[in-house]
């Protein structure tokens, strides 16, 4: 066990079981009038590749970012200032909780964005924004509703140390069975522009492949950001978006001013005892509009050699970010290319494990690997010096993370792509994809806008 661990206090949460509901997204409806309400939705049992849905609201403590000076908040006290805000948030999840029953049984839900990344890794960000979101924006939860959709079976889980006085569970189970159902409404969506023109993203596709050419690079993750107007609640339109685009790693996040929704294929990092696992995504293909076409897209995406050499150079990077916080012959690669079907494309998808140094936790881990190399390219650090050099926008919450870190010692997380953030009836949202050396500029740029219209 780790030192970290020995070190903490350990406890048992409260485990109130509930009756299975066969659709979070009604109990998480009900939910939406607590605040911060946060959804970590497993997407859509069709696929069998999601399993528990975690809901959260009214948390105890925030831990956030504003105009580069961070901050906690615990509930009823003021607000406070802090200088390391990873010390912060592993201070805040050191409680131990000795429940292994269920992912998450109480902790931190939030994200780190794309720009904290860049940050961490020394990356002085030149370009600009028309609005962005704090940098990382955590809170911490002292109950949980989680369902598990595999064995069905759904649960409250508390954390006595952390609950309200006031805190009444029977009245939240009253709440979530036999509360008013939540009444949707249509979010009217406008036209939608882009930061980037044509032109423009073929002149920075063509610097990229001059890039490559030189050596400095190998594969540069170029994106264009997006905006429209979306006048409504944003819940309602995750709803909407939903239907189309349930993910196994999706999320909706509700904060003071804004609320993010994402709808991830991609796991990032996950920590169960001291195990990591990564999973990262380079090759897509659409869905076949019949089986056969379907099919042919499989063997053409599985026996791409530019498709496999993006994911094989992408596992290579991330073996070697691992490499800084797990043991020494731990890294091991499970799975390496392997096809994968979702709701509306077929990824190719390897999986990475390593096991955590014994000085070393999950908040070490993300620390060391953010931004994931899926979405920035190889090498790392040359090359988000060359997005932020062609980009005309920051990235935010996009190619960041959306994460839990539970007082049990698990963490989960995904990487921030198919991610909007909706703030005063606007929506912004990026996409984008890797440029290599056999990358056709034209291509590429078709291939941002199609990734962007699978969302809106």
């Amino acid at each position: 066990m780790h030192l970290i661990a020995l070190l903490r206090y350990m406890s048992t949460s409260q485990i109130i079981p509930l009756p299975y509901p066969s659709n979070s997204l009604d109990w998480f409806g009900k939910l939406q009038s607590f605040s911060y309400p946060v959804l970590l939705d497993s997407g859509s049992r069709e696929s069998g590749l999601g399993r528990y849905d975690i809901l959260c609201a009214d948390p105890y403590q925030l831990l956030f970012e504003n105009e580069g000076h961070y901050f906690k908040k615990v509930i009823h006290q003021n607000v406070a200032q802090v200088t390391n805000p990873l010390e912060t948030l592993r201070t805040s999840i050191s409680h131990q909780d000795s429940n292994q029953q269920w992912p998450f049984t109480g902790g931190a839900i939030g994200y780190f964005s794309y720009d904290f990344g860049a940050q961490l890794q020394g990356i002085s960000l030149k370009s600009t924004a028309s609005y962005l979101p704090p940098h990382l924006n955590f809170a911490f939860y002292a109950w949980a509703i989680v369902i598990d959709h595999l064995e069905k079976r759904a649960a409250l889980i508390i954390q006595p140390e952390f609950i309200e006085k006031n805190f009444d569970s029977r009245a939240l189970i009253k709440h979530l069975i036999d509360g008013n159902t939540y009444q949707t409404q249509q979010v009217e969506l406008g036209a939608v522009s882009t930061n980037t023109s044509h032109d423009t993203y073929l002149r920075a596709v063509d610097k990229i492949l001059q890039y490559i050419q030189a050596g400095d690079c190998y594969q540069v993750n170029l994106s264009q950001q997006f905006q429209k107007p979306a006048t409504g609640d944003p819940w309602d339109l995750y709803l909407q978006l939903r239907r189309h685009t349930p993910e196994p790693y999706s999320a909706f996040l509700r904060f003071a001013n804004y609320a993010v929704m994402s709808f991830s294929p991609e796991r990032f990092l996950r920590v169960e005892q001291d195990q990591v696992l990564s999973e990262p995504i380079k090759g897509t293909r659409p869905r076949g509009l019949t089986n056969s076409a379907d099919r042919e897209l499989q063997i053409e995406l599985s026996t791409s050699p530019k498709d496999r050499a993006e994911n094989i150079m992408i596992v290579d990077l991330l073996r070697n970010d691992l490499g800084r916080v797990c043991e020494t012959g731990s890294i091991k690669v499970e799975h390496l290319c392997e096809l994968k079907s979702f709701s509306k494309v077929h990824h190719l998808i390897s999986e990475i494990s390593g096991r955590l140094k014994p000085s070393q936790d999950s908040v070490h881990l993300l620390s060391a690997c953010l931004p994931g190399g899926s979405i920035t390219g190889a090498p790392k650090i040359r090359v988000m010096e060359i997005i932020d050099e062609l980009e005309p926008h920051r990235r935010g919450i996009y190619c960041g993370t959306i994460c839990y870190f539970s007082f049990n010692g698990r963490m989960d997380s995904n990487i921030a792509i198919r991610t909007a953030l909706h703030y005063h009836n606007q929506l912004y949202y990026c996409s984008g994809g890797g440029i290599v050396a056999d990358s056709n500029a034209e291509n590429e740029y078709q291939e941002s806008l199609d990734k962007a219209a699978v969302l809106f």
